[in-house]
């Protein structure tokens, strides 16, 4: 896939400071996620302005980039609404009532992932409510999220089931900017994560070295629209594996490039 150019100004938070030489990037291309994303490494890329089914703007499949597998809603009463200006005039596939979620289920013979898998996230929340805005499941059904990202009124929040306790992402307050959610996972005895460049930590418990992701819900969990967040996306991206700091960094000014801030 051919690079972006760089059209919008950037944010001076870049982390340039780490020693990474992201001023090759300006002026030039930016790379995109299949760029940066090692081939095995890949597991999901959704964009809002490609690969989306709508009819009378109600979104019944979302394509995944990589062809892992796709979000899909035949239900017309849950189907997401695709507004073509939601982020910095971009597309987003938007919960607009509350009521609505898609699916991925299954993935492709389902997606192994590793025991650091990585997950980007670009939303802007509509509501501050506890909800969720996405989540994804190493089981068949509908069960408990392994990782998800959702607010709970006050804070957005990042857990991982079977690593970590509920951990809030602080000190990014549940509010309705348009923002990067970027949270990964570490083995160990430590979670870490990032949310725009900002660090944050939980309680781990044992990890497990390799797993299935099966599923993959947009706004909710177990199974119920309810539990989604009203709110509108704009891109997912999620690796199966930590990548690089230079790859986390690269991916950030892709993002800021894209949506003119992070």
């Amino acid at each position: 896939m051919p690079g972006v150019r760089l059209g919008k100004a950037l944010p001076i938070d870049l982390d340039i400071d780490l020693g990474i030489d992201l001023c090759r990037q300006v002026g030039s291309t930016v790379q995109t996620p299949s760029d940066l994303i090692a081939t095995a490494n890949r597991c999901s890329w959704f964009r809002a302005d490609t690969g989306v089914t709508s009819a009378s703007s109600r979104v019944s499949a979302w394509a995944d980039q990589w062809s892992n597998g796709n979000f899909a809603q035949a239900t017309g009463a849950q189907q997401p609404l695709l507004e073509l200006t939601g982020i910095a005039g971009l597309p987003t596939v938007s919960n607009d009532d509350g009521g609505r979620d898609m699916f991925v289920n299954p993935f492709t013979s389902g997606i192994a992932i590793g025991s650091r898998p990585y997950m980007w996230l670009f939303v802007k929340a509509d509501t501050v409510a506890s909800k969720t805005a996405l989540a994804i499941s190493q089981n068949s059904g509908n069960g408990t999220p392994r990782m998800s990202i959702s607010s709970n009124g006050t804070e957005w929040q990042f857990s991982a089931n079977d690593r970590v306790t509920q951990s809030s992402i602080t000190p990014i307050a549940a509010d309705t900017t348009a923002r990067l959610l970027e949270v990964g996972m570490t083995t160990g005895g430590a979670n870490s994560g990032v949310v725009s460049g900002t660090g944050y930590s939980g309680t781990a418990l044992a990890p497990t070295s390799v797993a299935t992701i099966q599923t993959m819900h947009l706004f909710g969990f177990n199974g119920l629209s309810t539990n989604g967040l009203v709110c509108k996306v704009a891109e997912i991206v999620i690796s199966r594996n930590e990548p690089s700091l230079e790859t986390r960094q690269l991916m950030r000014l892709y993002f800021a490039n894209r949506y003119g801030s992070i």
